[in-house]
């Protein structure tokens, strides 16, 4: 005489795979939203235009009325 074994499903899940929530996809976009929120609040936060620099004594490269002027401040101590 024989026993007869009859298979059962297994219910479980293989080693290693991961199931992604929706909760956790819905953590990961609101910190994203945070951050973007955050890095661009902290952009705005100085509107402030610059101060005047007299460039008379400086060597200088370009239009002299350019609407953007760069200053180069270097050590080379």
């Amino acid at each position: 005489m024989t026993k007869t074994r009859s298979r059962t499903s297994s219910s479980k899940k293989p080693v290693g795979s991961a199931t992604i929530s929706p909760l956790m996809i819905g953590i990961v976009v609101a910190a994203a939203v945070l951050i973007v929120g955050g890095l661009i609040a902290l952009g705005n936060m100085n509107n402030q235009p610059s101060g005047n620099v007299d460039l008379s004594m400086f060597p200088t490269k370009g239009s002299p009325d350019a609407s953007v002027t760069m200053v180069e401040y270097s050590d080379y101590g």
